[in-house]
């Protein structure tokens, strides 16, 4: 097992077609995880492998990759960049201990670049801006870092230790520091590179690369970055939890010698992976054979083995410790947002929360066939996209689907009937009409 300070945990995300699919698999090559990369127009990357994916040629679902980088183990979530599936992108930065923000060179800060952004900020997640593309004739660098540093954050600078503006920003984090910098009028090298790791570290200041996904150009500048700035899984801040007997706030703090904490952050119902629960291990360690405590359900579970994940492929490893990030094969008790704890160390984690539905149908099964089986798969999508919802209308009698918008319920009702084998017709939701009073007559 990788000593808990040579592990990163790294969430990739930003605007559709920004090439955040593009860049994983040029950091896994690069790194020595692939000989070969993988490619989105051909449908043959390790981050896009279900067959919609490989259709629409985009990331539907978070895809979980790793690698070894110098002795440093990496953990890559690769997130869609339609707001369609921000489900996704949410859960993701909620497990990750950094993010790459990928902005591409010729369109620059789009909307779905501010939109992540804002939620990096909410959980002050440390981050890098990596500009994409610039391989491209139209690229446009500087205008973009110009861009970057007015609609998402002034603390945005191009990586350049000896550059006066990022010093200054660097200082301006630590008083101490400051003061000495004023005094002195210069810091040795030392310093800076240990205030400005500190201040990627407190999401206070966050560093620019650039380059290009296609060519592999700035990958291994980025590979060092993540490596010499991004936090291990104990450089995050204390957990802020509950504790269910008191039902008061509490924290915990993650390392590898306490007792075992994790939290389910989704669940995959796939016909080559099963079900499958994914862990971030917060506190502790967890073995191939463990039992632990659902606090959330008051059950006991018991695991048959324990595995990473790379795509679609699943390998089996025999034990992982804090700041992992785990599949768990047919867990019977448990569900997205579960607290899973040793027995004598109960907390409850807070939720994820979700984006709320903003777009409805109504949906009715096409053959008596189609009625009996509907239920099933749309427990399991529900299940695995929360923010797909699924209710009946008790005045109409309609099964009504609710979903982020038109792609989403579009792609939702594309799995049913390409791993379910349901088929459903969709339509507009009817209304209640109702007769109201509206004169008296005298």
């Amino acid at each position: 097992m990788v000593d808990v300070n040579h592990k990163r945990t790294v969430v990739l995300v930003g605007h559709a077609h920004c090439g955040k699919t593009s860049l994983t698999e040029s950091l896994l090559y690069v790194s020595g995880a692939t000989a070969r990369k993988g490619d989105v127009m051909q449908g043959n990357s390790l981050s896009d492998y279900n067959e919609d994916e490989r259709e629409r040629q985009c990331s539907i679902n978070s895809s979980f990759l790793e690698t070894m980088c110098k002795s440093y183990k990496i953990q890559f979530i690769d997130t869609p960049g339609y707001m369609d599936f921000i489900g996704e992108m949410v859960a993701a930065i909620r497990v990750a201990d950094a993010a790459i923000v990928v902005v591409d060179a010729v369109n620059g800060v789009e909307v779905g670049t501010e939109d992540v952004w804002q939620k990096l900020d909410e959980l002050k997640v440390p981050r890098i801006v990596f500009i994409n593309k610039t391989d491209k004739s139209e690229a446009h660098v500087e205008e973009v870092i110009a861009a970057i540093q007015q609609d998402l954050s002034k603390d945005a600078h191009v990586v350049d230790l000896k550059s006066s503006e990022l010093i200054e920003s660097v200082v301006e984090t630590d008083d101490a520091l400051l003061e000495k910098y004023l005094d002195d009028g210069s810091l040795s090298p030392e310093e800076i590179n240990s205030a400005f790791r500190k201040a990627v570290l407190q999401a206070k200041v966050f560093p620019i690369l650039t380059g290009s996904a296609v060519t592999d150009e700035g990958v291994k500048v980025l590979l060092d970055e993540i490596i010499d700035h991004f936090p291990s899984p104990i450089d995050h801040p204390a957990f802020e939890v509950i504790d269910p007997l008191t039902q008061e706030p509490t924290s915990i703090v993650p390392t590898e010698d306490g007792p075992f904490a994790g939290f389910v952050f989704k669940s995959v119902f796939d016909s080559h992976l099963g079900h499958l629960s994914l862990v971030k291990i917060l506190r502790g360690t967890l073995n191939a054979s463990a039992e632990f405590y659902n606090v959330n359900t008051h059950c006991k579970e018991r695991i048959s083995s324990l595995s990473v994940l790379q795509g679609r492929e699943q390998k089996s490893i025999e034990k992982a410790g804090c700041g992992d990030i785990v599949a768990l094969p047919k867990l019977k008790h448990t569900h997205v947002c579960d607290s899973l704890t040793d027995a004598k160390a109960q907390v409850l984690i807070n939720p994820i929360n979700f984006p709320e539905p903003s777009i409805s149908a109504s949906i009715k099964p096409k053959t008596r066939a189609d009625e009996e089986k509907i239920s099933n798969s749309l427990h399991h999508l529900c299940e695995e996209d929360h923010t797909f919802r699924v209710s009946r209308d008790n005045e109409t009698h309609e099964l009504i689907i609710s979903g982020i918008g038109d792609l989403h319920l579009k792609v939702m009702l594309e799995r049913m009937k390409s791993r379910y084998h349901v088929d459903v017709d969709m339509g507009t939701p009817k209304v209640s009409y109702r007769e109201t009073i509206t004169d008296r007559k005298s």
